[in-house]
């Protein structure tokens, strides 16, 4: 992203002056500055508007947001974009626990889970794009090769083991329920009353990123 402003600025500066040049060396870093505090100072209203709107249904369609488009949202549209940062944390942890399972039974029971934790969030704002995220997210690991080698049942040995452990996740855990635990999580971040910038900063940290 850096290097595409860089490159930006260095045109901008040359068309500002009719000429097919870079501009001087300050030109070139007023313009890239420019262009990281606003991603979208070359365009126009309409244009952002039209930006938006994209953006907005990639999120229904539960694809997830390129960097640019996060920052266009922290920028224009903040509210958005902290719908767009708790459906990250949401794609993480689903994405984890289904490359944890052991079998196509444990994936099949995490989805239903999933499903079931969706069904009770009616009044939840986000719900459409957390649902789609969802469904995505099920599908590109069903067409996986991990997915493919997965036996159908949990080996007995392997029920064994896991009924006997205690992780230090079950034991924080208050309610029984962990993918309703990271739903809670994701949701008190959303109506957290932070900038944007302390809310990616606690996005990356939660991701491990």
């Amino acid at each position: 992203m850096l290097e595409t402003n860089l490159l930006r600025a260095v045109m901008k500066s040359g068309r500002d002056t009719g000429e097919r040049k870079p501009g001087t060396i300050n030109d070139v870093w007023e313009n890239m500055i420019e262009g990281l505090v606003d991603p979208a100072s070359d365009m126009t209203e309409d244009e952002k508007k039209e930006y938006e709107r994209k953006i907005e249904q990639k999120m229904k369609m539960g694809k997830r947001l390129t960097s640019e488009e996060l920052n266009f949202l922290r920028v224009y549209n903040p509210e958005l974009y902290k719908s767009a940062m708790r459906v990250e944390i949401l794609r993480k942890s689903l994405q984890n626990r289904l490359k944890s399972c052991r079998s196509k039974d444990e994936v099949n029971s995490v989805i239903m889970s999933q499903m079931g934790t969706i069904r009770s969030m009616k009044k939840d704002p986000d719900r459409e794009y957390i649902a789609a995220m969802v469904r995505e997210v099920v599908q590109k690991f069903k067409e996986s090769g991990a997915f493919a080698r997965l036996p159908e049942k949990t080996p007995i040995k392997e029920k064994t083991r896991k009924a006997s452990e205690k992780t230090s996740e079950e034991i924080w855990k208050d309610d029984g329920s962990e993918e309703e635990n990271v739903f809670q999580m994701a949701a008190f971040f959303s109506s957290l009353q932070l900038d944007c910038n302390q809310i990616s900063r606690m996005t990356e940290l939660m991701l491990g990123v």
